[in-house]
């Protein structure tokens, strides 16, 4: 559904890139929207990943200046 690009970056991503990520993290409970659900699901490389932890992509756009 993503074209095979980041969520974060908009760049293409190889298979051994990519990592599967919560929009709203599951640490952030399911009555908060933390739900392991399609809506609430994206690829992104595995470098934003680790980075993202669990924060809220709000979150990590703010902290890490990413557009997307």
């Amino acid at each position: 559904e993503q074209g095979g690009v980041c969520a974060k970056s908009g760049h293409k991503l190889k298979f051994e890139e990519c990592a599967g990520d919560h929009i709203i993290p599951r640490s952030a409970g399911i009555d908060n929207g933390g739900v392991t659900e399609m809506h609430n699901l994206q690829v992104i490389h595995r470098y934003h990943n680790t980075k993202k932890g669990a924060m809220t992509d709000e979150q990590y756009r703010i902290k890490s200046k990413v557009a997307a």
